[in-house]
């Protein structure tokens, strides 16, 4: 089995390229463009949002992280910020990280993990949006005079790229993994370069997992092989049987595709699973004990709605704590039957996506119907169904 499978058409392919990588644009000083303005809810640390411009910060260089307490690769990239944060400490270099999430749960966060540099709320994703963050981790770096210097992932942010910027010297650096390039250094140039279609599977482990879902691309880290054609078949990981030798395997998944054209990104992806993952799947159905999540007594639901337009769908465990944001109630479904090992079926008529937060005891997975329960307000109930499965075996 190969290490990388990717398979990436990018629209340069029209004049005879063919298949291409992605291409790293450096930009000359006076060609920088300006940053967008700061615009912020609250700072947990720092100067006030209103003395947050780029005429008091001129002369410094700041570092621009944007992250989430729920993100598995922004709280693993803490530590790194914090390190640069003290080298720095003596330099006109500042560190601001800023997040969406509500204010009470972001200082529960930094009181287990403190970030060593500014902290700043934008509730409504103004400077999200502004900075072109619709993945995260996204590292904006702004120079000395307000502009844009480069956009990379926080662990490509080292101590050279830093006195590279405040000696004034022109950055080439990888963009950010985990996100679109659509940012304020975006040219013509690179966009018409993006790919139209992407798919590539790298081996990689379980420790540091995530999934971002938007309407063109499908980001995951660190699935398992039963993970993967659980997506492809669009069904909970307890309905697919997957061989012992392959339980082990874990992959980053990136897949991007058009918005128009009618691309299915599990037909995309189920056309690789025997060359990429060396493995056949067959489709069955059995009779099994399982949950059906009911409609919930009115004003019970716990759950807060998502109202942020175009707010991606996610889903991290961090500390023990499954961290839920804009998922809708068939995802939820899927959290419950992934722990459970039992299928949990959606007939609570619920729309849209919501935040949460669910603490269970690990090691007692029943225990996540009671928690689910009190702390969201669902209701679940005990069934007998004939259900959906897939069984894989290695080639």
């Amino acid at each position: 089995m190969r290490f990388v499978f990717s398979v990436r058409l990018a629209a340069v392919c029209a004049m005879g390229t063919g298949l291409s990588v992605g291409v790293a644009v450096a930009h000359a000083a006076d060609e920088l463009p300006v940053a967008p303005k700061l615009e912020l809810t609250k700072m947990l640390s720092g100067p006030a949002p209103e003395a947050l411009s780029w005429e008091t910060l001129s002369g410094n260089v700041v570092v621009i992280e944007f992250w989430a307490t729920w993100c598995a690769p922004c709280v693993g990239a803490i530590p790194h910020l914090n390190e640069l944060v003290d080298k720095f400490a003596d330099k006109p270099v500042k560190f601001l990280s800023i997040t969406r999430e509500e204010e009470g749960g972001v200082r529960r966060f930094l009181r287990k993990r403190p970030i060593r540099g500014w902290v700043g709320i934008d509730l409504d994703g103004t400077s999200f949006s502004a900075y072109g963050a619709e993945g995260i981790p996204h590292t904006v770096i702004v120079d000395t005079q307000g502009r844009i210097a480069g956009v990379t992932s926080p662990m490509d942010l080292t101590e050279q790229v830093i006195h590279d910027v405040l000696a004034g010297k022109p950055l080439d650096l990888a963009p950010p993994y985990s996100s679109e390039q659509v940012s304020a250094t975006s040219t013509q140039a690179t966009k018409d370069q993006e790919p139209l279609f992407e798919i590539v599977v790298r081996r990689s482990s379980p420790n540091l997992r995530s999934r971002q879902m938007r309407p063109t691309k499908l980001d995951a880290k660190g699935w398992s092989i039963r993970e993967v054609v659980a997506f492809v078949y669009d069904l909970p990981v307890s309905q697919v049987m997957v061989p012992a030798e392959l339980s082990d395997q874990y992959y980053d998944v990136l897949l991007r595709w058009p918005q128009e054209g009618g691309v299915d990104p599990r037909a995309s992806i189920e056309q690789i699973l025997r060359p990429a993952f060396g493995i056949t799947v067959k489709e069955a159905r059995r009779d099994v004990e399982a949950y059906v999540l009911d409609t919930p007594e009115a004003g019970a639901l716990k759950m807060t709605r998502n109202v942020v337009s175009g707010a991606t769908a996610y889903q991290t465990t961090v500390d023990g704590v499954i961290h839920i944001t804009n998922l809708g109630a068939d995802a939820i479904c899927r959290t419950l039957t992934d722990i459970l090992g039992k299928p949990v079926l959606n007939e609570s008529g619920l729309s849209g996506g919501y935040d949460c937060e669910l603490v269970f005891d690990q090691e007692n997975p029943v225990s996540i119907l009671n928690a689910a329960r009190e702390q969201l307000g669902l209701s679940i109930t005990k069934v007998r169904r004939n259900v959906p499965f897939v069984v894989v075996t290695a080639e």
